[in-house]
C-alpha cells in the first residue's frame, strides 16, 4: 500500500475526531470501461464488472464527506481473464439541487493492482478416474498509483441511508496498455449514529 493513502487515512480519522461527522459504510457495484490501445484493444477485455466497499464522514454543515474503499473488478475475453484491484482514498463535495436530491463532485487517488492471464486445462487420469484441472498462466501485471475525479448524483431517501450513482475518470495506463478508465459507481450508503 502507498504511504500516501495511509497518511490520508490518518489524515481522515484525525479530522473527523474535531469536527461533526456522521460515519457512514457503503457497498458499489462498479462497472469500468478501459480505453486501451488500438494495438491491444482486440486482444483483451475491455469492461469490468465487481463490487466496491467503501468507509467514510460525512461533515454535518459543511456538505463535505471523505471516505477510504476497495474494489475490484474482473473482465473476461476468451481465453483472457482481466483483473483490477483498487484502493481509494476520495474526497467528495454535495451540492443540495432540492429535496433529498444532491450533486456529488469526487476527487482522490486510487492504487491499482492488475494482471491478465489465460487459463489452461490438465487432464489427469489415476486409478481410472479423469480429473481435469485449470492451471492459470499470468499474461502481465503490475501496479501503479493514479489520480482520479468524477461526479454522479446522491438520492437521501432518508437520515440513514442514500443511494448514489457516480462515474469516474482514471489515467490508468497499464504500462503503456491503455489510456484511461472510465467507472460507473451505483450503491447505497448507510450512516451511523455516534
Amino acid at each position: 500500500m502507498k504511504s500516501s493513502l495511509v497518511i490520508a487515512a490518518a489524515y481522515l480519522l484525525l479530522w473527523s475526531s474535531g469536527a461533526d461527522a456522521s460515519p457512514y459504510a457503503g457497498v458499489d457495484l462498479n462497472s469500468d470501461l478501459l480505453n486501451l490501445n488500438s494495438a491491444d484493444s482486440s486482444l483483451f477485455p475491455q469492461s469490468m464488472v465487481g463490487p466496491d466497499f467503501h468507509v467514510g464522514y460525512r461533515f454535518d454543515g459543511l456538505n463535505l464527506a471523505a471516505e477510504l474503499g476497495y474494489g475490484t473488478g474482473r473482465g473476461k475475453q476468451d481465453p483472457d481473464i482481466l483483473r483490477l484491484n483498487r484502493l481509494s482514498a476520495d474526497g467528495l463535495y454535495y451540492v443540495p439541487v432540492g429535496g433529498f436530491l444532491s450533486l456529488v463532485l469526487s476527487a482522490g487517488g486510487a492504487e491499482v493492482n492488475y494482471g491478465d492471464s489465460t487459463a489452461t486445462f490438465i487432464v489427469n487420469q489415476t486409478n481410472g478416474v479423469t480429473k481435469t484441472f485449470r492451471q492459470g498462466n499470468t499474461v502481465f501485471h503490475g501496479d501503479e498509483f493514479d489520480w482520479r475525479a468524477g461526479a454522479g448524483l446522491s438520492f437521501a431517501l432518508t437520515d440513514s441511508y442514500e443511494i448514489h450513482f457516480l462515474t469516474r475518470y482514471q489515467p490508468v495506463s497499464m504500462k503503456g496498455l491503455a489510456d484511461y478508465s472510465l467507472s460507473l459507481d451505483f450503491g447505497m450508503n448507510f450512516y451511523f449514529d455516534l
